[in-house]
């Protein structure tokens, strides 16, 4: 999805999801987000999944 201007509402709207995605992916339940994810295949793909599971 991409457009050129976004309206306030919009921006709001995608500022409030990517606040929520981080609360989630920070969660100490989760522990998924941990210092240098991305190195390793199986925690990126553990990101991956939560991020495809939330939106």
């Amino acid at each position: 999805m991409k457009k050129d201007k976004l309206t306030r509402e919009e921006v709001k709207s995608v500022k409030l999801a990517a606040h929520t995605l981080l609360e989630k992916l920070f969660d100490a339940k989760n522990k998924i987000l941990i210092q240098e994810w991305w190195k390793e295949k199986a925690t990126r793909a553990r990101v991956k999944r939560e991020i495809q599971f939330i939106l």
